[in-house]
């Protein structure tokens, strides 16, 4: 059996049009069957000067209406970017949608761009509209100095990689309707010759002139209500859509061990074309793209019978659709019944054809699916097209959300998707929960960032513990892995616990649009809601200082619950700016005896690295004969602890150093110099943990 290693989706961003530019309102859109259409904007061009509604007639627009992004598609974030607006003004609005959607989705993946630059990245954009160069080229006294790299399809992804520093091929990838998903396809060889690390993977599609409406107008592609009504009596073509989707892949193994998100698996991908068909180019072929479905599971050696959601490319024409559908009924048919059917979608039907950039559209519909394990509704479906026959080919075509079905053990889905030329695409994905629980993960969609924190970290009752030493645990029987005697949680983890939050941007303003998104966030949680306890605001901690890039533009405040996120701006710090091209020394300075104090570095145990590096240093003070408890001793509890002893106190101290050094390397924070005073020498001086012997015994 070939073995195909599952390349993992860590990060993602989109724009897509009626304003579902987030996971929770593109999700709310899908389970409430919206359709976005609306007329065309005033602000494209005037659909009245060029529809005709009362029949076909060639040089016109078939409907007034199309699915349009939200706010002006001119808004772009210039000096973010540090572009020029001489420039700026000749680059197609594609170019400056995917900069900023490649940002977000580098974002959602947790990767900063310091570590992205210089690597070796490769960028996929699949598009296949060009209406900025129709525009720029009405009159050749006017073209930009810039029009050349402001308009070029190349440019789409070589823009990327010039602007991140992107060392990995860069292409662009026209095959019309299916450019995205062919682009992603693209992307997943890349990965699996070793070409690359890491993959961007875009789609874009944007709608500013009649010209590019009319040609398809003409062709009859276009549906009379400007809808997609997929897989529906009443589909006579597709309505138009823009929008922009960017995916971040990696090889699952890479994934896991690097600590990514991961929202989905990618678990193969396969690319065919029609080749000749009877009535012209544009005609679909039934039997390759079952002949595709057939060949994608089995050159990875997946069962079909897992699969019970099928994305399709449902467009809405008279033509395609039920040609899609006869394939993949065809294709899962013996794996199908009446009882336990598959169950078809089609995104379209609630955000238009977005053209190039539908694939993908269907790629992170199924990932939002994937997740939540829900199927969502089919949106302007009333009658089934009757040249389907669902009930003999045990297809469903949903109208509400549909739990995932108990049947399948696997959750799993396909997405196609078709170029009006005969390429043709289709993906498999898998849910993560599953794959990951069982390599062992206990999480479910993500890596948690508090387990990669512990996962650097051994066991608290490791193996390596002195036989004469049976206990790991701390004052008054409080044992460090989280539960007393009594089984209860531990004491100290019950305490609120301070913790330091970062936020930076590349502008004075940007750190309160960060407070006030954040906050917003927080105002529906409570204290105690699952959903978010402390672990989880360990991981947004964790996230928002050590996963982000971060900026010239910095604040800081100390939260301790989600309460504290909720009234960010009265505790925030001012912004400050530091530019990041100065470059601080930083040293370390150890203290001797007489700064220590009951409960010194005690809150160190929070964190793993700190608790790991305390109990090593413990069981080595005991391996020297040491009768007391390094952890006993660090309680707050003055009067229980010996600190004030030079026979404690400098064993103590100098073993909360060695944890501090060993969080500053594990935070990978540069200094250069160190400073010890007294037997502050001991720790400066530290190469390994034997330092301890000269502490004790100087004690």
């Amino acid at each position: 059996m070939t073995h195909v290693e599952p390349i993992a989706v860590i990060g993602m961003a989109f724009r897509f049009p009626g304003g579902a530019e987030t996971p929770d309102k593109f999700w709310k859109m899908l389970m409430e069957k919206r359709c976005v259409a609306i007329e065309y904007p005033r602000d494209r061009f005037n659909i009245e000067a060029f529809s005709h509604t009362g029949g076909k007639k060639l040089g016109t627009i078939t409907a007034k209406h199309g699915h349009f992004l939200d706010g002006d598609i001119k808004n772009f974030d210039s000096s973010f970017f540090s572009m020029a607006p001489h420039e700026v003004g000749a680059m197609d609005p594609q170019q400056r949608g995917l900069l900023e959607n490649t940002y977000h989705a580098f974002e959602n993946a947790n990767l900063r761009m310091d570590e992205l630059a210089g690597t070796r990245t490769s960028v996929h954009v699949g598009c296949f509209t060009s209406d900025f160069v129709t525009m720029q080229f009405r009159d050749d006294q006017t073209i930009p100095k810039y029009n050349a790299v402001g308009t070029a399809g190349s440019i789409l992804a070589n823009r990327i990689s010039w602007t991140f520093d992107l060392r990995g091929e860069s292409m662009y990838v026209d095959t019309a309707c299916s450019s995205s998903l062919i682009a992603l396809a693209l992307a997943c060889k890349g990965l699996a010759s070793g070409d690359a690390d890491i993959v961007v993977v875009g789609g874009s599609n944007i709608i500013l002139v009649p010209e590019f409406s009319i040609s398809l107008s003409n062709m009859g592609f276009l549906s009379s209500n400007g809808r997609c009504n997929s897989f529906d009596a009443k589909g006579d073509g597709y309505g138009r859509g823009e929008g922009f989707a960017t995916l971040i892949l990696k090889p699952v193994s890479k994934a896991i061990a690097d600590g990514n998100p991961i929202r989905a698996l990618i678990r193969s991908v396969g690319t065919n074309q029609d080749g000749y068909t009877n009535g012209g180019i544009t005609q679909p072929s039934k039997h390759m793209q079952a002949k595709l479905i057939r060949e994608t599971y089995e050159k990875a050696s997946l069962d079909l019978k897992h699969t019970r959601f099928f994305e399709a490319h449902g467009t809405g024409t008279a033509v395609g659709d039920p040609t899609e559908a006869r394939a993949i009924g065809e294709a899962f048919f013996k794996y199908l019944s009446k009882a336990d059917p598959i169950y078809i979608g089609a995104v379209k039907s609630n955000i238009g054809h977005l053209e190039g950039t539908s694939g993908l559209a269907g790629v992170v519909k199924v990932i939002m699916a994937l997740e939540r394990g829900i199927i969502p509704p089919n949106t302007n479906f009333e009658t089934l097209n009757p040249q389907i026959d669902a009930e003999f080919l045990n297809l469903s075509f949903p109208t509400k959300g549909v739990p995932w079905p108990k049947t399948a053990e696997i959750r799993r889905a396909s997405v196609n998707s078709f170029g009006f030329g005969g390429s043709n695409c289709h993906v498999v994905l898998d849910a993560a929960d599953g794959y990951l629980h069982h390599l062992g993960h206990r999480h479910s969609g993500h890596i948690l960032l508090s387990k990669m924190l512990s996962g650097f970290t051994p066991s608290l009752n490791g193996n390596h513990s002195p036989a004469n030493d049976q206990r790991d645990i701390g004052y008054n029987g409080c044992s460090l892995n989280g539960t007393n005697s009594e089984g209860s949680s531990d004491c100290l983890v019950d305490r609120p616990q301070p913790r330091l939050l970062i936020l930076s941007s590349s502008d004075e303003g940007g750190v309160g649009r960060q407070i006030k998104s954040l906050s917003h966030s927080f105002s529906t949680l409570n204290d105690c809601q699952a959903e978010f306890g402390l672990e989880q605001l360990d991981d947004l901690v964790f996230t928002m200082n050590t996963r982000r890039t971060m900026f010239e533009w910095k604040s800081f405040c100390v939260v301790e619950s989600v309460a504290d996120f909720r009234n960010l701006s009265d505790s925030i710090s001012n912004p400050v700016r530091s530019s990041s091209k100065e470059k601080h020394a930083v040293g370390l300075v150890f203290t001797g005896q007489g700064a220590q104090w009951p409960g010194m570095g005690y809150e160190l145990l929070y964190w793993p690295i700190c608790r790991t590096s305390l109990v090593s240093s413990q069981h080595y003070l005991r391996s020297l004969g040491c009768c007391w408890y390094l952890i006993d001793e660090l309680h707050p509890d003055g009067v229980s602890t010996r600190h004030s002893s030079p026979e404690y106190s400098q064993a103590m101290t100098t073993a909360v150093q060695i944890a501090l050094v060993d969080l500053v390397n594990f935070l990978g924070l540069k200094y250069s110099v160190v400073v010890g005073h007294s037997s502050g020498e001991i720790a400066a001086a530290f190469e390994s943990r034997e330092r301890l012997a000269v502490a004790l015994r100087n004690g």
